[in-house]
């Protein structure tokens, strides 16, 4: 033969508060976490923000910096195309000296 307890009311009542308690506890912290999660969030959005700017400062400064190696090669390269004139016309000139000059040499030698 198996006993029902009694329920008795005020226990219940007690056990719905305690249990209600800690239902709200929870809830709390769980609002805390929510509001960690949120600020967090938003500091990974703030974050990723400054290092795309940042990354967009150094390409830029990349390319200005890239821009201004190719002015200098572009100098230095005009320089050589000068020089590299100036040198052909002397090559020219000692070309035509030598073909002027040089059967007449060969000629003076077989003849003395």
């Amino acid at each position: 033969m198996s006993f029902k307890k009694p329920i008795d009311p005020a226990s219940d009542s007690r056990s719905a508060n305690v249990i209600m308690s800690i239902f709200e506890e929870q809830l709390c912290h769980a609002y805390t976490d929510l509001t960690k999660f949120e600020s967090l969030n938003e500091k990974i959005r703030d974050t990723a923000s400054l290092l795309s700017d940042l990354l967009s400062y150094d390409h830029a400064s990349s390319l200005e910096q890239l821009v201004q190696e190719q002015k200098d090669d572009s100098s230095v390269m005009r320089e050589l195309s000068e020089k590299a004139t100036g040198d052909s016309r002397s090559i020219k000139l000692i070309t035509i000296i030598t073909a002027i000059f040089f059967p007449a040499t060969v000629t003076a030698v077989r003849i003395s």
